[in-house]
């Protein structure tokens, strides 16, 4: 999204001004935007503009550097290579990307075609996305794995965290 970046600026001075740009921005690149996601970092990569093949749910929230990949053509070259295609013709392959309500994905994680990441699931940081998430699962690494729920992350880890009033 190329658009994203130029509003940095905006979001200096107000998250809800910037979200609120930064969603018809999206929509016009093609999403789907159920509701109102809570945050997309202005330096998200999406490799497509096909209208609905990305969705993003309520409240959601894309760090950094996030990546949102739909489509591959990484086994065309062996196809090529064996004769299996001509040069002129390539093989793909595509899916729909599902971000569900209230998810968490972590800065520069990616999200390969055909996944979908389930309403309150977070995906650490870094981590490579090939299988869909559950609700309410916490994954993380390349490949991401399940390391358990987020109702347990949170009974774990409550402790160390602050409450604090959100920018406006």
């Amino acid at each position: 999204m190329k658009t994203l970046p130029l509003l940095r600026l905006v979001d200096r001075f107000s998250q809800r001004r910037y979200m609120r740009l930064a969603t018809a921005a999206l929509r016009s690149g093609g999403m789907e935007i159920d509701g109102q996601p809570l945050w997309v970092a202005p330096s998200i990569y999406v490799d497509s503009k096909e209208q609905g093949i990305i969705s993003l749910g309520h409240r959601c929230v894309l760090s950094e550097h996030v990546m949102l990949l739909t489509h591959d053509f990484s086994l065309d070259r062996y196809s090529e290579k064996m004769g299996i295609a001509p040069s002129d013709m390539e093989y793909e392959t595509k899916g729909k990307i599902r971000i569900g309500d209230y998810a968490f994905i972590g800065i520069r994680s990616i999200i390969m075609p055909g996944v979908t990441i389930g309403d309150g699931a977070i995906v650490g940081a870094g981590s490579v996305v090939t299988k869909s998430v559950g609700d309410g699962m916490v994954v993380a690494g390349n490949p991401a794995r399940e390391l358990g729920t987020v109702e347990s992350a949170w009974e774990r880890n409550q402790a160390q965290w602050q409450l604090k009033r959100r920018r406006p």
